[in-house]
């Protein structure tokens, strides 16, 4: 790396690239973490932001099992301020609730109106989901589940799907929507 002095030159595309190699390695960095946390969060205009570069940035931090409130907190109301979440993919959508869902098991960092905004974008699809692959699905119901952000009309459509297209999904992925419902 550059110089964690030099944050400022970084793209956001760099910045969430960074932390995605780190995690992806499993290599734990505090360090640098946080200090990528501070700078976006006191430095940073989300909206330069790819949909798909926050999402991998809080995969990133969440998969390194670091979860620094004042980034959290930015990027949820970044995110819950945004007219809709078009340009959201299904892999980012599935990203961010994870992310958000782990935060709340972990560290009680809870953000009730993303949930609601991920599960308003996602009830208002009326595709059938069919962009949507069964991991994105079980883990949108299963991040739900563990952020105790129980949506019964979300739920009804996850589960609609996972019968519709049932040859695809692994018993682990019913599971992860079973879960959520008791």
């Amino acid at each position: 790396i550059h110089s964690l002095e030099h944050l400022g030159e970084y793209t956001p595309q760099n910045l969430s690239n960074i932390a995605w190699a780190f995690a992806k390695a499993d290599t734990t960095h505090p360090s640098l973490f946080r200090e990528v946390a501070n700078h976006i969060a006191s430095h940073c205009d989300l909206r330069a932001f790819k949909p798909q570069e926050l999402s991998i940035l809080m995969w990133a931090f969440s998969k390194v099992w670091i979860f620094p409130p004042r980034l959290f907190e930015k990027v949820a109301i970044h995110i819950e301020s945004r007219r809709d979440l078009r340009g959201f993919e299904p892999q980012a959508l599935s990203n961010i609730a994870l992310a958000y869902s782990k935060a709340y098991a972990t560290v009680d960092i809870a953000h009730p109106r993303l949930f609601d905004k991920v599960a308003d974008h996602i009830l208002s699809m009326d595709d059938g989901l069919e962009d949507f692959n069964e991991q994105e699905i079980s883990n949108i119901g299963g991040a739900f589940s563990k952020a105790d952000a129980i949506d019964s009309r979300l739920f009804d459509k996850l589960s609609a799907v996972a019968i519709d297209r049932q040859d695809e999904f692994s018993s682990h992925d019913i599971a992860k929507l079973l879960r959520w419902k008791e």
